[in-house]
This record gives structure tokens, sequence and C-alpha cells, in this order.
């Protein structure tokens, strides 16, 4: 199966993201399996959210670069019905903590609470990684 990624640029898209993201979720194509990646460029709207009561499905993220860097997660505001999974293990990560996310396993996040969860979440790769990895 061919996997493709779409990436969505967003800047306060507070309106339509869930709509974006159902369009592209809609789409059905024989061996092509779709990966999404929403890129928040510094919204000052509720486009960063994962909204009270809706769920990251299961996934891992494959993308080359994730191998050499590490991808860490900020809780800005979260409440204690949000729960993070990394391979079938149940996380609460605390506001204001630094947490290092192996996203090479499969992992998913629920907000089952009323609050809306924000995390800041930013890849950190040490210097000379990306080229060695280039390289390979």
């Amino acid at each position: 199966m061919t996997k493709i990624s779409v990436i969505i640029p967003a800047f306060n898209e507070e309106a339509t993201i869930i709509e974006i993201l159902q369009a592209v979720a809609a789409q059905n194509i024989d061996g092509f399996d779709f990966e999404v990646i929403v890129i928040d460029d510094a919204s000052s709207d509720s486009t960063p959210k994962l909204l009270a009561g809706n769920v990251i499905t299961s996934h891992t993220d494959k993308h080359p670069s994730f191998h050499c860097g590490h991808r860490i997660h900020v809780p800005i505001t979260t409440n204690p019905h949000v729960r993070f999974m990394i391979n079938g293990q149940p996380y609460q990560l605390k506001v204001g903590e630094a947490y290092e996310i192996n996203n090479q396993k499969t992992h998913s996040v629920m907000n089952k609470g009323a609050e809306d969860r924000i995390t800041f979440i930013f890849d950190y790769v040490p210097p000379g990684q990306i080229d060695a990895a280039q390289s390979m």
C-alpha cells in the first residue's frame, strides 16, 4: 500500500479545520493510505486544540526524519479526562512539563473531558543528525 502524506498548514482555521480534516478522512482511493499532518502556524484561535470529546486515533508516525529527532510535548492546558496512550499504556501529561514521546510507537489521545486540550509540540534534532540520516 502506498502512503500519502497530506500536509495541512493552518493559521487561525478554527472555523474550517474540522471540515478540512473530515474531507481528507473521507478520501478512499484503493491502494493508498493517508497520513495527515496539520502544521499550526501560531494560531491565536482554537486551531491547535484537541477539543473536548474528541480523539486522535491510534497511529504511528513513520516519516524518516522522526528516526533522528526527538518529539517533545508540553501540555499548555489539559484536564483529568485526557489520556495519552503509547503502546497501550495510558499516560496523563501534566501542564508545563516536557515529555519526549517516541512517536514511532503506536499512540493516540482521547479527551473525554469538558475542557479543550492544547499541547505545544516540537521536534528537536541534534546538530549533525539530519545530515547523518540523509547520507544513509
